[in-house]
């Protein structure tokens, strides 16, 4: 990943096989699931619903099959990526997915 290619928070995506748009409300996140961390590139949720039962969905940057709308970026948006990259470098030996998530298209 390119820092000129980090989406803001608020930039709504569709994701590879998911017809159902995700909001983007978290980067670089390191999560612990079934005792075992791993990196994700981004955390969202439903759009327009939002986070419905504290439900999120992790996703890599490669699974997003097209851009919705890019949210607008603010003054300190820079110095955010910067940060963001060196999440992302310090993470590479445990950047994966520990297996594919769906959107749910009802709930």
């Amino acid at each position: 990943m390119k820092k000129e290619d980090i989406l803001t928070i608020g930039s709504t995506v569709f994701l590879k096989g998911n017809s159902k748009p995700v909001m983007i409300i978290g980067r670089a996140m390191l999560a612990q699931i079934d005792n075992h961390q791993y990196y994700f590139d981004y955390m969202g949720c439903l759009y327009p619903e939002g986070i419905i039962d504290e439900e999120s969905l992790y996703f890599q940057a490669s699974e997003i099959a097209k851009v919705m709308h890019e949210a607008d970026a603010y003054e300190g948006e820079d110095v955010l990526k910067d940060a963001i990259m060196e999440v992302y470098e310090t993470n590479k030996n445990i950047r994966y997915t520990p297996k594919k998530q769906q959107v749910k298209e009802e709930w």
